[in-house]
């Protein structure tokens, strides 16, 4: 295990997912189940230093047992669909009759 110094720190947090199940050879490592989903807090060559979700419980796991999941939010609803209704104005006119809402 490598010391905390050498780290960078993740610019945006990105959500990952654990690839492969990982067991802690150490106290400053975590170990995750396959699935489980962290945040990537920083890294350093082979190594990160992530949170683990379900629990907020930190620590370090070789970087190979990652997988991205994504490192922005979800992009904002269309125009005009905040609220989720649909506008069907104009659909007569199209020739389309019967629509059931």
């Amino acid at each position: 295990m490598l010391a905390a110094e050498g780290m960078t720190d993740v610019p945006t947090a990105a959500t990952h997912c654990v690839a492969h199940e990982y067991t802690a050879a150490s106290a400053a490592e975590v170990s995750a189940a396959q699935g489980q989903q962290v945040t990537l807090i920083s890294k350093s060559g082979e190594w990160s230093k992530i949170r683990l979700l379900s629990s907020g419980l930190e620590g370090y796991i070789a970087g190979s047992f990652l997988k991205e999941i994504s490192t922005a939010p979800p992009p904002a609803p269309a125009a005009g669909a905040q609220d989720g209704t649909i506008d069907i104005a104009g659909f007569d006119d199209m020739g389309v009759d019967g629509i059931m809402l």
